[in-house]
């Protein structure tokens, strides 16, 4: 998982801009996007699988926002066939792509947290800075 200001898939590849920061303006709208890899295991493919993505301050607490507030993040199911030709034990990639454009931060910690059947996958801080 990487944050970046632009991110799109296209051809199986992540296509980023801006990509890899941790330092942001607190107090401004700025674009959010993160590229996320998904490794899938060879023996986990053709089944759905659960992804969650949030994001939380530095005590842990979900991000909310909106009217009315809500958790920054989603949630979802995806699910990776197997090509022709792929070898046993060979693992699979699903890129995945996030767009959160607008969100403002005050100063302080923050962390993206990716998910995949639960178990926490990639987590990527950043800092919001006066």
């Amino acid at each position: 998982m990487i944050l970046c200001d632009a991110v799109q898939v296209a051809e199986g590849k992540l296509w980023m801009l801006g990509a890899g920061w941790s330092r942001i303006p607190a107090n401004q709208p700025a674009p959010q996007g993160l590229g996320i890899m998904v490794h899938v295991p060879f023996d986990m493919a053709n089944r759905k699988l659960k992804l969650e993505l949030g994001l939380f301050d530095s005590d842990g607490q979900e991000v909310m926002w909106g009217e009315p507030p809500q958790p920054v993040g989603r949630a979802g199911e995806f699910e990776v066939g197997r090509p022709a030709g792929v070898k046993p034990g060979e693992p699979l990639n699903f890129p995945l792509v996030f767009r959160f454009n607008g969100l403002s931060h005050e100063p302080g910690g923050y962390v993206w947290e990716c998910k995949v059947e639960g178990e926490t996958l990639a987590r990527w801080p950043f800092q919001a800075v006066a």
